[in-house]
């Protein structure tokens, strides 16, 4: 007679050590330059982050949670940000991803987190699930209008972790308080970031007053655009902030980008300093930022809001989101 293998119910569980390759394994099935050298550069990393799906004996669905803290109104609010989601190729369309999510949920729900935060531009998937898209400003025009402005009037470089990063955090807190949705950034978190191999070194400026830093640029390329995801100076120095950007731009000429953007919170006011120079950017919207409400009650008190109001209705009534590029998932 002609037996058959038992075939096994899908398994939802925390990953363990030993499933670190086949977890990056998988994740380089949907991209494919993928190391996994973020995983656990993270100072919050913990095995429970990885979410996996498991059937007969392989990895078949993941994804992983990064924790972080923001500023939430005048308090603070703990977040889960989710990143990584996979299925094999050979189980797509059976629910595997259905089954992770559901499963972060409740892993973010019976621990303390109070908020999710994703980037995906499959905005009606995650709707389903529970995650409402938030516009941020993204501006955008070509880099041949760079080409003949002016020399800068702050000294510049290129950022040094090793010498650079004390100065550079504080300009990053001081221009960060009191602004709903930043994240805060421990020393820890700031060397790891740097490691994660998705910082683009060459794009990373400082401008200087004295021998003192008093602003920085951040930057990346992606296919021919090169986009400004995070740019801070000091009060007195708002102008280097210009500079910089300037500074970015003749680095993306030479790269051979040809459009740039600039994604910076909504309060930011680079767009329309260069707007000043002659440089005049398009103003439009992204909506890759989705958020979703863990904690309901506790994030309305925060805000003084109704504790009553509807997690659907939550997002609509917070301040402006402040959110940096460089701490996406």
């Amino acid at each position: 007679m002609k037996t058959f293998a038992a075939i096994e119910s899908p398994i939802v569980r925390a990953a363990k050590p030993g499933e670190l390759a086949q977890i990056i394994e998988l994740t380089r099935m949907a991209w494919p330059a993928e190391t996994g050298a973020h995983f656990q550069a993270d100072p919050w990393f913990d095995w429970g982050q990885f979410r996996v799906a498991r059937l007969n004996g392989d990895i078949v669905g993941m994804l992983k949670i990064y924790r972080r803290e923001i500023r939430w109104g005048d308090s603070t609010a703990v977040v889960g940000g989710i990143g990584d989601v996979v299925t094999h190729p050979d189980y797509r369309n059976r629910g595997f991803a259905r089954l992770v999510i559901d499963d972060a949920i409740r892993y973010l729900t019976e621990n303390g987190y109070e908020l999710s935060i994703l980037f995906s531009g499959l905005t009606a998937l995650y709707r389903r699930f529970g995650w409402k898209p938030l516009p941020q400003p993204l501006s955008s025009g070509t880099l041949e209008q760079f080409r003949l402005h002016r020399e800068p009037k702050y000294q510049l470089r290129l950022f040094n972790p090793v010498s650079d990063l004390k100065e550079v955090s504080s300009i990053y807190e001081s221009g960060n308080t009191g602004r709903h949705g930043s994240i805060f950034r421990t020393k820890e978190y700031w060397e790891a970031q740097l490691s994660w191999k998705r910082e683009e070194a060459e794009a990373f400026f400082v401008a200087l007053e004295q021998d003192a830093i008093v602003g920085y640029v951040r930057g990346k390329r992606v296919d021919n655009v090169f986009q400004v995801f995070e740019c801070i100076s000091l009060d007195p120095h708002r102008d280097c902030e210009v500079d910089l950007a300037l500074q970015a731009t003749r680095y993306a000429l030479d790269q051979g980008c040809t459009r740039f953007e600039v994604a910076l919170p909504a309060d930011n006011c680079l767009t329309e300093r260069l707007g000043k120079i002659g440089t005049e950017l398009t103003k439009g919207t992204c909506s890759l930022l989705m958020l979703q409400p863990i904690a309901v009650q506790a994030l309305a008190k925060k805000l003084r809001l109704d504790p009553s109001t509807p997690g659907s209705e939550l997002i609509g009534k917070m301040p402006p989101f402040h959110f940096w590029g460089p701490d996406s998932f």
